[in-house]
């Protein structure tokens, strides 16, 4: 390991400085001007507006598919970029390729017989209205979001984090929801993360072997948190932080499936692809549904772009 160290660490220099000019440069400006503390009664960022309608309830599931519609970007080539520019890396060529077939190939299209995978679905309440979550809905379906860097990749692609919800008056409560930022690799990595005005941007090193809690990130349904890793520059994923948990992400067979949703109420329904972006009819305001107690089927297509 100290002979890696020895071997990497010229490379890495110049990139370390850049990073640390990028960090002192972003402490400057872009910043929110609200407090950045989350809990009761607390602001994240620029305070939300209050809400003046709740939408409480349960017991509806929301499934479906995403399908491609239309012809297929070229996936050959795209794989092929990254592969080269491992390749091409001065230092951790040879570890990069060592990953799995996910970790070499390109992350954003991943379609298999038409299904896409890491399509974002979620829900979203009309315009002046607020998720009045209960108890059950206040818990996070997990404790931990982890974003794990095992060679050369980010794993997931497309994650999502639930670290708080709304009280309708402009303040939010934590879950407890952790992000957690993880280098399993044998190699440094950087982690960079930009999502707007309410998640300016974050940077920092991660040695081989090491973690990081990601802290004060705000509920955004507008705007997605861009990662990244300046040391890899082919390395990239996407988290979306939202202050309630009705939330997927669709898998290999391009189905997701949003469990103990509000039933009755008028919500919309929305779709985000890395690539594509927003391509729900309703755009980043989503479609017009009211979900049934029960199942509940709503299929989407996406262009390739």
């Amino acid at each position: 390991m100290r002979r890696l160290y020895r071997y990497c660490l010229p490379a890495l220099v110049p990139g370390v400085v850049l990073l640390l000019g990028l960090a002192a440069g972003c402490t400057g400006g872009g910043r929110d001007t609200g407090e950045d503390d989350v809990g009761p009664g607390k602001g994240t960022g620029s305070p939300p507006k209050a809400q003046t309608k709740e939408i409480s309830g349960s017991g509806a599931t929301l499934k479906g598919k995403v399908t491609l519609d239309g012809p297929e970007p070229d996936l050959a080539a795209l794989d092929t970029s990254v592969i080269d520019a491992m390749e091409k890396h001065p230092t951790d060529s040879a570890v990069c390729k060592k990953g799995t077939r996910e970790e070499i190939n390109q992350q954003r299209w991943r379609i298999k017989d038409g299904a896409v995978q890491n399509v974002y679905v979620w829900l979203r309440p009309p315009e002046g209205s607020y998720f009045k979550l209960d108890d059950a809905q206040k818990k996070p379906p997990t404790p931990e979001v982890v974003l794990d860097q095992p060679h050369c990749a980010f794993i997931p692609h497309s994650l999502w984090h639930f670290p708080a919800y709304s009280d309708g008056k402009g303040g939010l409560t934590k879950t407890g929801q952790k992000l957690i930022a993880k280098n399993d690799a044998p190699v440094a990595h950087n982690t960079n993360m930009a999502g707007g005005l309410k998640n300016p941007q974050q940077n920092f090193i991660l040695p081989p072997g090491q973690q990081k809690e990601v802290e004060n990130l705000k509920p955004d349904p507008n705007t997605p948190v861009k990662i990244s890793c300046n040391i890899h520059p082919w390395m990239n994923a996407t988290l979306w932080v939202f202050d309630h948990p009705f939330v997927a992400v669709t898998n290999e067979k391009g189905e997701y499936e949003i469990k103990n949703a509000p039933a009755g109420a008028d919500l919309q329904v929305v779709a985000w692809h890395d690539a594509a972006g927003f391509f729900a009819e309703g755009g980043n305001k989503g479609d017009k549904v009211k979900l049934n107690a029960g199942d509940n089927t709503k299929d989407f297509k996406v262009k390739a772009k």
